[in-house]
This record gives structure tokens, C-alpha cells and sequence, in this order.
């Protein structure tokens, strides 16, 4: 696990200001890396699937699994996923009100977007959710292009059409997210990926499916993305 040490006060602003390393675009998942929507998600599953609620036992335990674990363990069948994560996104939709940004996620993308690096999101959340998101924030300027409704399983396809349609090398991308499939999507697409440990899967979780790092909070990514 690699980790940098907290940032010291007033650092924010010099990072911004300092020289970009040879990575020029990060693509970011949406639900559990940017936003706090744990809660929501978790309710729009149930929803979905017309349950009672998760204890708080259930939930934790389906935090160690991969989404296709999760499909197999709650005993989904697969043709049903279409619909299921439609309805589900609906229901996130819905509560919007109810979905916050992580602490400090504001002033760490607003620094990395200054420092020039170009910034997209990769999301199976609908695009017109996370706009109206990221406009709630204040950060509607700082994202390049939002790839929304990728699929539970379609980042791959969705980071790989990022890099077709903005010119990237492989090298020169990170994709930062919150799960095991994020880090399966990043390797299928040639990137580096960059997991955290406050969304979705655990930390013991994602460090056994060897993503590049593990960061666990968001002011470590600055300084973590120079030394990738």
C-alpha cells in the first residue's frame, strides 16, 4: 500500500502551482471515489430488487466481493442487470439531495485541474446525474468530458474510447476509483490505476487485486501521482 503523508497546511495552493509529471489525464469513477453515495446506492438495490434492507452485516460483507461475486452472491441473473442498474441509477437520481462530496475531493480536483492535468469521468452513473453533481460543487468547468452509463461491466470499453478520442497513450493515463472492477477495467484498457479505500470495496479487497496504489484519503493523490 502506498501512501503519502498528510499534506502540511497551505500546500494546496503550491501544488497547484508546481510542473506536471508525464501523466496528462485522470479518469475518475463517479459513486464512491467522488461522491458519497454509498447510502443511496445501497437503498437503490434494494429497490431494484424489491428486498428488505441490507443489515449492516450484509453490507460489510459484500464490500470484500467484486461486482461479479456481488452478481452471484445476491443471486442475480445476468439477463436482469440491464434493468436492475437502470433502476438503480434512476433511484440515485432521485436522492440527489441526499449525496454529498467526499471532504476535500472539491479542493483537490480544483488543484489538479490548475495544475494541468486534463480530468474526465468514467461512470455507469447517467451523465446528467453527475452534472448536475458537479455543478452543485462548483466543479462543472474542471471535468473535460463525462463518460457516463458505462455499464457495470463497460469501463474498459469506455476508458479505451476516452484515449481514442482525446490522442492518450496508455502511459499517460490513471484511472482513480473505488472498486475491484475499476482496477479490472484499468488493466484492460493498458492504464495505471489508482484505488481508494473510502467507497465501495475494502482495502484488503482491492490490495488483492493489485491496483498500481491505494490511497486513503483524497489529498494523498497529488503528490502519489508523481511518483507513479
Amino acid at each position: 500500500m502506498l501512501l503519502a503523508p498528510p499534506w502540511p497546511s497551505g500546500m494546496m495552493e503550491s501544488m497547484a502551482s508546481s510542473g506536471q509529471t508525464q501523466i496528462k489525464a485522470l479518469a475518475f469513477d463517479f459513486d464512491g471515489t467522488i461522491a458519497n453515495s454509498f447510502h443511496v446506492f445501497v437503498h437503490g438495490v434494494e429497490s431494484a430488487l424489491k428486498r428488505k434492507p441490507f443489515t449492516p452485516e450484509e453490507v460489510e460483507e459484500l464490500r470484500q466481493y467484486s461486482a461479479r461475486d456481488v452478481v452471484r452472491v445476491l443471486k442475480i441473473r445476468w439477463w436482469r442487470l440491464p434493468f436492475l442498474l437502470a433502476k438503480g441509477t434512476r433511484e440515485i437520481d432521485r436522492h440527489q439531495d441526499n449525496i454529498t462530496i467526499f471532504p476535500a475531493m472539491t479542493e483537490v480536483l480544483t488543484a489538479l485541474h490548475r495544475q494541468g492535468y486534463k480530468l474526465y469521468i468514467v461512470s455507469s452513473h447517467s451523465k446528467k446525474g453527475i452534472e448536475l453533481f458537479l455543478e452543485r460543487y462548483g466543479l462543472a468547468s474542471t471535468f473535460d468530458h463525462i463518460y457516463g452509463k458505462a455499464g457495470l461491466f463497460g469501463k474498459p470499453r469506455a476508458l479505451k474510447r476516452l484515449r481514442t478520442q482525446f490522442n492518450y497513450l496508455a502511459s499517460d493515463c490513471v484511472f482513480v476509483g473505488d472498486e475491484i472492477r475499476d482496477i479490472e477495467a484499468a488493466k484492460k484498457a493498458g492504464m495505471r490505476c489508482v484505488s481508494v479505500s473510502w467507497g465501495f470495496n475494502t482495502a484488503a479487497s482491492l490490495t488483492a487485486n493489485s491496483p498500481n496504489a491505494i490511497i486513503a484519503k483524497p489529498t494523498e493523490l497529488p503528490a502519489l501521482l508523481k511518483k507513479l
